[in-house]
């Protein structure tokens, strides 16, 4: 079978890109930590378009908790970009639950 240099070139950046962002996102001692922290502030929520702003802000949340709780440095966007986006997921949230109220 032919070798496609481009394939693994891409797995090589992909692997690169995954610990740069599993640095911020996970903790030493669980590399799911993210996942299940958001997994249990969406499980709070019964309806389905909660749980998505429920998810979005939990994962900055996380994210936020892994790289304050230890003396890890962001790797991508900066702690005080992670406050502004939860800032911003929760002022989205308050529109869409007002549009629905109407």
């Amino acid at each position: 079978m032919p070798r496609i240099p481009e394939f693994s070139e891409t797995l090589k950046a992909m692997e690169k890109l995954h610990i740069k962002k599993n640095s911020d996102y996970a903790n030493n001692d669980n590399p799911f930590f993210n996942f299940d922290e958001v997994t249990k502030m969406t499980s709070l929520f019964q309806n389905e378009r909660d749980k998505t702003y429920a998810h979005f802000i939990a994962n900055k949340f996380s994210r936020l908790a892994n790289l304050l709780n230890s003396d890890k440095d962001a790797k991508n966007e900066s702690i005080q970009d992670s406050l502004i986006d939860m800032a911003n997921y929760c002022i989205l949230w308050k529109c869409d639950i007002s549009r629905r109220e109407k």
